[in-house]
């Protein structure tokens, strides 16, 4: 699980550049997410958390236009995490790649439509445990953008794939869609 928490931290410390963006706060809440994050058959979960855009100002002094929700879950030595996230520009990276697959290093990436949604996959093996990243587009559009992320540790590219194929992408879609700026 340390393993994961490190992973993930490099992934949002990546992101986090790509969300520093101003304006208003959004309409609705990070919580009207959680019913998006399903009980896995034998899996254990934690509760769902998330932030709001003031959330963000409270721990990190800088406000975000940016509501994010995440539920984490472990199989005994295998964990996964559901983030989805929604925000001006969140989804635009990934929206417009090309469909596409790569070996490299070790590393497998594929870029493709899957229940309509465009989705990289990336997974590799590092000290023989298999480290997947999943990121699916939700929406994207001129003004919002909404993504959902799974992050997995110890599941083959296939189970995570699996795995991620068993939340509604479309009510997630349609939730993160939902969520609107004061201003639009």
């Amino acid at each position: 699980m340390r393993t994961l928490v490190r992973h993930l931290c490099g992934v949002w410390s990546g992101l986090v550049l790509f969300f520093l963006i101003s304006g208003t706060a959004f309409g609705q809440s990070h919580e009207s997410l959680y019913p998006c994050f399903i009980d896995l058959p034998g899996w254990e979960a934690e509760e769902a958390f998330g932030m709001d855009p003031n959330d963000w100002v409270m721990t990190t002094g800088t406000k975000r236009d940016l509501i994010a929700a995440t539920r984490d879950y472990e199989k005994g030595d295998k964990s996964l995490s559901a983030v989805i996230q929604v925000g001006p520009g969140i989804a635009a990276l990934y929206a417009d790649m090309p469909e596409s697959e790569s070996n490299s290093g070790g590393m497998h990436v594929t870029v493709k439509k899957i229940k309509g949604h465009q989705t990289r996959i990336e997974c590799h093996r590092e000290d023989e445990t298999n480290y997947c990243d999943i990121r699916i587009v939700l929406f994207s559009d001129k003004k919002s953008g909404g993504i959902l992320m799974f992050t997995s540790e110890g599941l083959t590219e296939k189970e995570a794939l699996g795995t991620a194929q068993k939340f509604d992408w479309e009510l997630m879609s349609e939730k993160a869609r939902s969520l609107k700026f004061h201003s639009q």
